[in-house]
């Protein structure tokens, strides 16, 4: 029987180190873990708790604890003795029934008579919460089971750094650091599901993209630091757009905002609301220039549409036409392009890239 224990707990921690290599979310894994401890100790019920870097211990799982336990002790601030001591010296603790009386032990009201098994989340970066078993009668662990148990809580600890390691990185790739916009990985990812939805649905999807006029003459005559703040401007404006778009940096100077379900003639008001909110920025004279832009707006037209490189062209169209235009204006209310223009100026865009331009 003993033999037996031992061999299921050990498959228990091998389950476990495999799924920890995965990209789980920590909360299934303690949960897992919560699983495997109750079954393979005897617990009545128990629970997992978390901590952040300073904050409270929050219960990320829970089995067999009462609802009004769950609800009353959610979270346990610091100061909490006997939650203190299992994370200060990061060892099992167990509490004999007469010892486990404090309210926040009472997992559940029918196992009040019997001991309580304490198992801290440790790492090498200090405890990350605990495990609190409780158990039917008073049922001290011996050996073996304690060094399971804290071998069980390394596993978790570790875990939970290490996901919360994944997630800071991969939150990191997702954002330009600059603006704080979306990356181009981030968009991209985001524009094959949203074309792919739309496409499914029937639905309209628009692509805004945009990028700041005469960037490399602002970064020789003013300094990067100035092309900087007005890439940053451009990002609080594109951050002040409705809640449902995608606003990325695409690189360098270069803009996109992704709409779903939105038809051109909408995407077209918010190219406006854009422009006009560049005009505020001129107005309050943030720099010692204008701040300006080409904007190119498309809307996906067919199942096989190239949404990216069709924006593209009409920005480059939009950027030529201002170009030549004297004295150069904003313009505020024309933004429906001429469909020939803008095919003669995609396949132009496709010459030059196929040329390596």
């Amino acid at each position: 029987m003993q033999y037996a224990q031992t061999t299921e707990r050990f498959r228990a921690l091998a389950d476990l180190l495999w799924q920890s290599r995965l990209p789980s979310e920590p909360d299934a894994l303690c949960a897992l873990g919560l699983t495997h401890a109750l079954e393979l100790t005897g617990a009545a019920c128990g629970c997992v708790r978390v901590t952040g870097a300073a904050g409270p211990l929050s219960i990320i799982s829970s089995v067999n604890c009462d609802p009004d336990y769950l609800q009353q002790f959610a979270q346990l601030a610091p100061g909490v003795a006997w939650a203190d001591a299992v994370l200060r010296e990061g060892r099992v603790h167990y509490l004999s029934s007469d010892a486990a009386t404090d309210a926040t032990l009472r997992l559940n009201r029918r196992f009040l008579h019997g001991s309580v098994l304490l198992i801290p989340l440790l790492s090498p970066g200090g405890a990350q919460g605990l495990i609190t078993l409780r158990y039917s009668r008073d049922t001290p662990p011996d050996e073996e089971l304690s060094e399971w148990l804290r071998t069980l809580g390394m596993l978790l600890g570790g875990s939970i750094v290490n996901s919360r390691l994944y997630a800071m990185v991969d939150a990191h790739a997702r954002t330009d650091v600059l603006t704080g916009l979306g990356s181009r990985r981030h968009f991209e990812e985001l524009l094959r599901r949203e074309l792919a939805r739309a496409r499914r649905a029937g639905s309209a999807v628009s692509l805004i993209m945009l990028d700041v006029d005469g960037l490399k003459e602002i970064n020789d005559t003013w300094g990067h630091v100035t092309g900087d703040r007005v890439l940053q401007a451009v990002g609080e404006v594109l951050q002040e757009t409705r809640a449902s778009d995608v606003a990325a940096r695409f690189g360098g100077d270069e803009f996109v905002l992704l709409l779903p379900e939105t038809p051109v003639q909408e995407a077209e008001v918010v190219v406006r609301r854009i422009r006009q909110r560049c005009e505020h920025i001129n107005a309050e004279q943030r720099f010692p220039f204008p701040l300006r832009l080409s904007i190119g707006v498309r809307q996906m037209t067919h199942l096989d549409s190239d949404l990216v490189s069709e924006a593209d062209a009409a920005m480059y169209a939009d950027k030529r036409r201002r170009a030549a235009r004297q004295p150069q204006t904003q313009d505020l209310t024309g933004f429906t392009h001429d469909v020939e223009e803008l095919d003669e100026e995609l396949e132009t865009r496709h010459h030059e890239r196929g040329n390596g331009k």
